[in-house]
């Protein structure tokens, strides 16, 4: 990237203001215009053509100028005539000296004094102009010096990368296209084959794993449902679908997904985009060859403008500054020797101090030399205003379509085009020379890049499955948790709760003021037991009894696990004991709570069966999908390794902040620099020189006057008693 513009040499301390106090453009345009300046002479010699040149157009501006000139040699005569006049007088009249006439002297003095005010404020101004003449032709230095510099070198504030920097970025592309981009590419992918089904892999072992049990049915815990009829569990009815992430299985396929397949999904994209990429290399090279080609030329043409402004504005600096000292010296120095005159002159005039009369001689003098001298300047600066005028004119065409191609001398032929992409159209260089089109791949791999930076393709993250674990823990729950593995949807009567309570109404004669052992067996030997899941679940004051001995503590409170009594052990307990009435459905109390037992311990045991064999398949689950973590997590190591290193060079030569081929080539910045250069050009220099111009004419003409002043008054001193008022 190209340096800032105000480190340039020609360029330090310059800003482009619009300078103030001077006339509009328009004035100064409609001024100029006036006087017979032509657009059309200077645009005529640049078109290169032979039929206008610089010498038939220096011929137009003299023809302007003949107006000035003639002034010149009418100055030149009244001074040549005054002079004469004097010596005449001296020689032929030395002893006749008439008194002058009162009014005729008063008139000289107070004459002279206003002749001098306008000459000293002319004087004063043409001091401030000339300052801001140089302080805009040092602006238009830099302007027309940048152009084309901060083309060929870059622009350090601006999307442009220079064209030296953009064709070593085309040289780099090249090389690495050639040579590394092949072989970095294809050890990159080597052995990524699995990644083309990994996706589908992926979603058919979760949706195995929902086929298989989603909607899985557990026996049903209520003895007086018919036989084999099985109920719903809470996990398996909320087990799918697997689109839908508020499911348990949803969860892991939402996850996977999110890990795995849209990491394996953007490896895929980039695999297959640079992969296609190697099998149009060479065209992709050759196209770039042409590029660069074109960068050249443009280089090449912008190198020919260069050296046309450095011939006829940057190498002509001294001259301009050893111009401006010495016309600024010589304001100030025709300033002080104007006043210190005119103070002189009035002394020696009103104190009547006649033998300084010689003093006079040489004040007229040089005033009247000052007043020839005046003219020649502003004519020079007529010509100088009415070229630097036409050259505004000329600048509004010259960057047209139409001006860029038709103005050689300014712009040779092989730069036009490009010209007129950063003046005309959207600056867009990359577009213009196709490289935007000829490097589409290295845009898609840039977005797939930045795309995959997105995911975290850390090992631990993409081999960790939280949803698998919500899953095994949900399993573990509803495996010993039977009260509430059946699904809520299910029949109050067939949930284990209620299958649960019943089966201790019915054991229990204390089990609430209404238990079925009171109200429908109407006991008289009854039992006071509590059956229970597990051991810790026996409630205060029940002491626990297990199997070993069936009728232990037998009608009094006792605690009874149901999975350690078998049949048998149930019928040894309650049979022979209890003294009942016949109850419906099963006749006897005894065999009542056998049948709630017996069967509430088959639900147990097809509920433990079931979520064995799902945790065991969520473990295999879990094993295939760090599988497929871990090989992710390897290729996508690659795949970083790859952006980051294997294509850094390339990625940067296109890309890169400040030297980016594709992202720093557009050169619509230029069409500011050359607003610029017609600000410093149209707007400050030519409005600054009509008031050189002008106040430059009002000095030459103030100079004459108080040449014939000073000459009369030099004249009629003679006597002290002949300017006595």
């Amino acid at each position: 990237m190209g340096e800032n513009y105000k480190s340039l040499s020609y360029c330090k301390g310059i800003s482009f203001t619009t300078f103030d106090n001077v006339p509009s453009e328009k004035q100064s345009n409609d001024f100029f215009d006036d006087l017979g300046g032509n657009k059309d002479n200077i645009n005529r010699v640049m078109r290169g053509d032979n039929s206008y040149s610089w010498s038939d157009y220096g011929q137009d501006v003299l023809k302007i100028m003949y107006p000035w000139i003639a002034c010149i040699a009418a100055a030149l005569i009244v001074f040549i005539l005054a002079i004469l006049y004097r010596c005449i007088k001296k020689m032929c009249c030395k002893n006749k000296i008439k008194a002058s006439n009162k009014y005729v002297r008063r008139t000289c003095i107070l004459g002279t004094v206003v002749f001098t005010g306008l000459a000293i404020a002319s004087v004063s101004i043409l001091l401030w102009y000339t300052d801001y003449v140089y302080q805009g032709i040092q602006q238009v230095r830099c302007a027309s010096g940048r152009i084309p510099h901060e083309i060929i070198y870059g622009s350090k504030n601006e999307s442009w990368v220079g064209l030296d920097q953009g064709i070593a970025d085309t040289d780099e592309v090249i090389e690495q296209l050639n040579y590394n981009f092949p072989t970095d590419t294809l050890e990159t992918w080597a052995g990524s084959d699995w990644m083309n089904d990994a996706d589908d892999d992926i979603e058919t072992l979760i949706n195995a794993y929902y086929d298989k049990y989603n909607g899985k049915q557990v026996a049903n815990p209520n003895p007086l449902a018919a036989q084999g009829s099985t109920v719903v569990t809470n996990y398996t009815n909320h087990l799918g679908p697997t689109d839908d992430k508020e499911t348990f299985s949803g969860i892991i396929m939402y996850e996977s997904d999110a890990k795995l397949i849209q990491v394996i999904e953007v490896m895929i994209e980039i695999k297959n985009t640079t992969l296609d990429s190697l099998s149009q290399m060479e065209e992709i090279t050759n196209e770039l060859e042409e590029s660069k080609t074109s960068l050249v030329e443009f280089k090449n043409g912008t190198e020919d403008i260069n050296d046309h402004i450095k011939d006829w504005i940057l190498d002509q600096n001294e001259w301009v500054k050893g111009s401006w000292n010495v016309m600024y010296s010589s304001e100030m120095a025709i300033g002080y020797i104007i006043l210190s005159s005119t103070i002189l002159t009035l002394t020696i005039v009103l104190l009547g101090l006649y033998r300084h009369a010689k003093f006079l001689h040489c004040c007229w003098i040089f005033f009247g030399f000052l007043g020839v001298l005046g003219f020649i300047a502003t004519t020079l600066i007529v010509g100088a205003s009415v070229g630097l005028h036409d050259s505004c004119r000329f600048a509004k065409d010259a960057i047209t379509t139409k001006g860029l191609h038709e103005y050689t001398v300014l712009f040779p032929e092989d730069t036009a085009d490009y010209l007129n992409v950063c003046f005309n159209e959207d600056g867009d260089l990359a577009k213009y020379l196709n490289l935007t089109e000829e490097l589409s791949y290295a845009y898609a791999i840039l977005n797939m890049s930045s795309e995959f930076q997105n995911y975290d393709i850390n090992a631990t993250y993409l081999t960790t499955f939280e949803s698998v674990k919500i899953n095994e823990k949900a399993a573990t729950f509803y495996q010993t948790n039977y009260l509430y593995t059946v699904d809520p949807s299910v029949s109050e009567e067939d949930q284990p709760a209620t299958v649960l309570a019943l089966l201790n109404s019915w054991s229990n004669y204390d089990y609430d003021d209404n238990s079925l052992q009171k109200v429908e067996g109407k006991c008289t030997t009854f039992s006071v037991d509590e059956w229970v899941i597990e051991e810790s679940q026996c409630e205060d004051g029940y002491t626990y009894v297990n199997s070993s001995d069936p009728s232990n503590n037998v009608g009094k409170p006792s605690c009874l696990v149901l999975t350690e009594w078998t049949s048998e052990n149930v019928t040894s307990r309650y049979s022979g004991y209890l003294q009942c009435s016949a109850v419906n459905p099963f006749n006897t109390v005894e065999n009542t709570i056998l049948q709630y037992h017996n069967q509430f311990v088959v639900y147990m045991e097809s509920v433990d069966t079931l979520f064995t064999q799902i945790s065991g398949d969520l473990v295999a689950l879990n094993t295939a999908l760090v599988g497929y973590g871990d090989k992710t997590a390897k290729q996508a190591e690659k795949a970083e390794y790859y952006f980051n290193v294997d294509l850094a060079d390339l990625m940067n030569a296109l890309f890169g902040q400040g030297t980016g081929l594709l992202s720093e080539l557009n050169c619509g910045f230029i069409k500011s620099i050359y607003d610029d250069l017609n600000t410093s050009v149209c707007k400050n220099v030519v409005p600054s020189m009509l008031f050189l111009f002008t106040f430059g004419t009002i000095l030459s003409i103030s100079a004459l006057l108080l040449m014939f002043t000073n000459l009369y008054l030099s004249r009629r001193l003679r006597k002290p008693n002949l300017l006595r008022f």
